[in-house]
């Protein structure tokens, strides 16, 4: 296989004409098999390599054992500095062989660039310097600038890509992204969109960095394209980036959220699109404090195929990853696995690094050896550290830099009394300061990572003016802080703006706030913002409840964080949404008990409900405590019309549990509590719970009536925004289970006809997930028609929103329906397998419900593949299920298939096969439910049949045959009218 013969991963370079390793100057040393055995893995990479293919090729003509390749792969990796069980570089497939999982770039291959063409170059200024508050370029990382320019040929070829950027505090992560940025932005007519995440108090912003570099980027006079781009493709987000709206204030009524996955594609498309007009670079910094949200939507855009021009650097610490169980551990993880990411590890400067900073900081002359090894020895190649260090050695005279010898006596002789870490010249330096210049500090560490001096300034109860004098001062000084475009609020307010040198100087500020003041600087700068915001306020409503929360101010508090949890819904970052919400209730405890507090609380509890319920499903333990806890609150403030809402999910919640005693008892009280209201909006509610708890406990005919009364209630004025607040249209929930209800008491064509009647409704309120409940209902109805083509078309159609849409119930349950058509149709074994699996997914998330009929398919489709005694021990397990909720709707039909198969094991007629088709055929007569009556009495008929009596089975199935032929035949009809015809 040809392969390139210069290339490039990590921090390593091969050689293949060579045979030479590098890291980034310097050779790393292997023996002749190791490195060709590196050649082999580097010639598939991301593809498995045998051991077979890498003895045979690397061993052409010896004979040896695997361990002669277990030693080179652990050459290998004692070179790369690779982790066997963390790999970056080489993993082990167990028991086959290897597979190279990072990123290679070939460095004589050309690929697609814009701009002016020319392949970037990092300068050697780049290596010789580091990054400090004097603006210089990274020391010692020639060989990482490099890695990153790899990276965007490669988004410039149109092959997007994602790499991580990992150290720990200090070792020059922002330093080495803003050096790249800026010598990659002056080659390439590129955006450059930068987002930083920040330390949350309680849950985080949805997408907060993404939206950040996003509006950063449309706040620019010359991206009218941008903005345009993003308003038609990624109209969801448009609320949530002020820099998008056309209306100074957000609209008084928010759209109908938008679901995650449909947020996720939403923004990908767009960004695909974006790029097509002209690459992008986004930067997303320190991503140990990010939302799941951002996380999610990184991972779909990495694993998305289509080209774009996109590169993402994303920086991270691993060990407050670590420390914190940070799902981007796994994150990462997953994507080298699957060869989708690129990390660069940084490491510590080595002395010679050293030695170069401090000739750039000397102009060019060189400072003595010793110089450079006593800094080295006390910071330990720590960037940050170093330069810090420096900088409190030369004070405002880097001309002392010539002095080498002098500057070396100065520091060995003050060895004593400098700090031992960074965190303490920190402290060190802040000590230094002038009480007016910590204080106005102290106030920007409460503002944040980035701020204004307006900020400060309301902060600390200071006109802006001398405020923003100082901050200028200290930036220009450079030691704390760096100035950033200015600013302006919504209410005209203009001022400078800045952003801390680094977060360690945030956090040391802010740990040093005594809590009283603390307290006072967060709810004077939160009152100011709120004031500044006005009618805009909920658009930064995140950042208010943290400041609130932490001013001591609960009541305020509180109305954000519901206003934060809102915003969140309506992105579907329903993670946050919980965060928001649960913080606003344990707020609310610290405050006095009254009216105004209930209301609140049950505001926090109804958005908590809501968010649980698309985040973990009805079947979650806290979906019922939430909803619970709001029934309660309703009755406290005599509120019959929210308490129609709580009641809903309450009852849904305990259905899905399989709880169906209980479900109906709430259904009742539903029905009870909407009576005592001639003009509530909640009796339909009512009648649709009622109906569908009679349903699954058999008792048809009364559900039959009550779902009926519910239709016959519908609205659409008054109705049909529940299906916003229900996540389905009510009157297509309505129909979809009086049809199954119809269909078991044998009117299969009126069956049919309101399935049809509600795919069609839903279709025509474009609402995706009533379309995708209307779907997933009608495979029920093929499914007991016993039409396969049916039910597969319906599956598919709903597995397919269901994916696009993250419907979990619709889709674990169509993908069983979808088996059972494979299983009777195509492939036994693969249908079982994705029956199986269905079911499996289906009761992970707690749901009970319909399992009794679910394992009855299973067990149908079973039996039909010749594996009788599998089928019969499903049977069993469906009985003992129905047995222990009371879900009885399915009964009939387990005890005549259960019969069926005993029957079918002992060759000929038994009595246990007799006792469980007399106990369908009872079942379902007590049901009155004559489509399962008829299928039992079917069954009975044959069995007698075989033993001599066909009078008794003429005089049993000739009063259902009739029925049937006055009520509308069915396929299960028509086979019971050819047997009586045979009698």
């Amino acid at each position: 296989m040809t392969i390139p013969r210069k290339i490039d991963f990590g921090s390593f370079h091969v050689d293949l004409d060579d045979a030479r390793l590098w890291r980034g100057g310097d050779p790393v040393h292997l023996t002749n098999k190791a490195f060709h055995v590196l050649q082999e893995l580097l010639s598939r990479p991301g593809q498995l390599v045998t051991r077979e293919k890498l003895l045979n090729t690397v061993w052409t003509r010896a004979y040896v054992s695997d361990a002669a390749l277990a030693v080179c792969v652990r050459e290998l990796r004692r070179a790369l500095q690779d982790d066997a069980r963390e790999p970056h570089y080489i993993e082990t497939v167990r028991g086959r062989g290897y597979r190279f999982v990072a990123t290679v770039q070939p460095l004589d291959t050309t690929p697609e660039s814009a701009g002016d063409g020319k392949p970037f170059e990092p300068g050697s200024r780049a290596h010789a310097q580091t990054g400090d508050a004097h603006g210089a370029d990274p020391v010692g990382r020639l060989a990482e600038l490099q890695q990153l320019q790899h990276w965007l040929q490669r988004a410039l070829a149109r092959r997007r890509h994602v790499g991580f950027i990992a150290g720990e505090a200090g070792i020059g992560k922002t330093t080495l992204v803003d050096t790249f940025t800026a010598q990659a932005g002056a080659r390439t007519d590129l955006w450059v969109g930068h987002g930083q995440c920040i330390q949350h108090y309680g849950a985080g912003e949805p997408y907060l960095p993404i939206l950040e570099a996003l509006t950063r980027l449309c706040r620019d006079p010359a991206a009218d394209s941008l903005r345009s781009l993003l308003k038609r493709h990624a109209p969801s987000w448009v609320p949530q980036m002020p820099a998008l709206l056309d209306a100074p204030e957000p609209p008084r009524e928010q759209p109908p959220a938008a679901t995650r996955q449909r947020m996720l594609r939403e923004l990908a498309e767009a960004v695909e699109i974006i790029t097509a007009q002209k690459p992008l670079l986004l930067v997303l910094e320190d991503l140990q404090w990010c939302d799941t949200s951002t996380l999610e939507w990184l991972a779909y855009v990495t694993r998305r195929r289509d080209p774009a021009r996109l590169l993402v650097l994303a920086t991270y610490r691993p060990v407050d990853v670590i420390v914190r169980e940070h799902p981007l551990r796994s994150l990462v993880q997953d994507l080298k696995r699957r060869a989708q990411c690129s990390e660069l590890m940084l490491d510590y400067l080595p002395q010679n690094n050293v030695a170069d900073y401090l000739r750039q900081r000397a102009g060019g002359a060189t400072p003595p050896d010793a110089l450079a090894r006593e800094l080295h020895r006390r910071t330990n190649g720590n960037p940050l550290f170093m330069v810090t260090l420096v900088d409190t050695l030369l004070g405002d005279q880097p001309s002392q830099l010539q002095a080498g010898e002098q500057l070396v006596e100065t520091l060995q002789s003050l060895a004593a009394s400098l700090p031992e870490t960074l965190r303490q010249l920190i402290e060190q330096q802040l000590d230094q300061l002038s009480p007016q210049d910590l204080a106005l500090l102290e106030a920007a560490s409460v503002a944040g990572a980035h701020f204004s001096a307006a900020a400060v300034a309301a902060a600390v109860v200071s006109p802006v003016e001398p405020v923003e004098a100082r901050l200028a001062e200290l930036s220009r000084r450079g030691a704390f802080l760096r100035e950033l475009e200015p600013v302006t609020w919504p209410d005209g307010t203009v001022s400078s703006a800045y952003a801390f040198v680094h977060t360690l100087f945030e956090d040391a500020l802010y740990a040093r706030v005594p809590a009283a003041r603390r307290s006072r600087l967060h709810a004077h700068l939160g009152a100011a913002l709120e004031a500044a915001y006005r009618a805009q306020a909920p658009v930064i409503a995140t950042e208010l409840a943290m400041h609130f929360v932490r001013g001591s101010d609960p009541q305020r508090a509180v109305d954000y964080l519901l206003q934060a949890g809102g915003n969140a819904l309506q992105l579907s970052a329903c993670d946050e949404a919980i965060g928001h919400f649960e913080q606003g209730l344990g707020c609310i405890r610290t405050l006095p008990e009254d009216a105004r507090q209930t209301r609140t609380e049950l505001r926090l509890q109804n958005g908590l409900a809501a968010a649980l319920v698309t985040a973990r499903g009805y079947a979650w333990p806290e979906t019922g405590r939430a909803f619970l806890r709001a029934r309660e609150l309703c009755a406290l403030l005599k509120n019959d019309g929210q308490t129609a809402n709580a009641l809903y999910g309450l009852c849904l919640h305990h259905l899905d549990r399989g709880a169906i005693d209980v479900s109906h008892q709430v259904a009742e009280e539903a029905l009870s509590t909407a009576s005592r209201d001639a003009h509530s909006a909640a009796l339909p509610i009512a009648y649709r719970l009622l109906g569908t708890s009679q349903f699954f406990l058999g008792e048809f005919d009364a559900a039959r009536k009550n779902l009926e009364r519910a239709l016959a209630l519908y609205e659409p004025g008054q109705h049909r925004h529940l299906m916003f607040e229900h996540g389905t249209d009510l009157r297509v929930t309505i129909l979809c289970w009086l049809n199954r209800v119809l269909c078991l008491l044998g009117r299969q064509a009126p069956a049919e006809a309101l399935s049809a009647e509600a795919r069609s409704f839903a279709s025509e309120l474009s609402h995706a997930h009533s379309v995708a409940y209307a779907l997933r209902d009608a495979c029920f109805i093929a499914q007991f028609a016993g039409d396969a083509a049916g039910v597969r078309q319906h599956a598919e159609a709903a597995i397919a929103l269901a994916r696009e849409h993250g419907f979990s119930y619709e889709l674990e349950e169509s993908r069983i329906y979808l088996g059972w058509a494979v299983a009777r149709d195509d492939d036994a074994g693969e249908g079982l397998a994705a029956m199986r699996r269905g079911l499996s997914h289906y009761q992970a998330s707690g749901s009970q419900y319909q399992v009794p009929y679910f394992l009855t398919l299973l067990a149908d489709a079973s039996v039909a593949s010749g594996k009788a005694d599998a089928g019969l021990v499903l049977l069993e397990e469906a009985l003992e299920r129905a047995a222990a909720t009371r879900e009885h709707w399915y009964t009939a039909e387990i005890h005549r298939l259960r019969g069926q198969v005993l029957h079918t094991q002992a060759s000929g007629p038994t009595p246990a096969a007799h006792d469980a088709f007399c106990e369908a055929l009872d079942t379902a007569r007590r049901q009155r439910a004559r489509a399962l009556e008829l299928r039992a009495a079917t069954a009975l008929s044959r069995l007698w049949v075989e033993q001599g009596e066909p009078d008794k089975a003429h005089a049993l199935l000739a009063p259902l045959v009739t029925w049937f032929e006055n009520a509308g035949a069915t396929p299960d009809s028509t086979q019971a009218a050819r047997l009586l015809d045979e009698l």
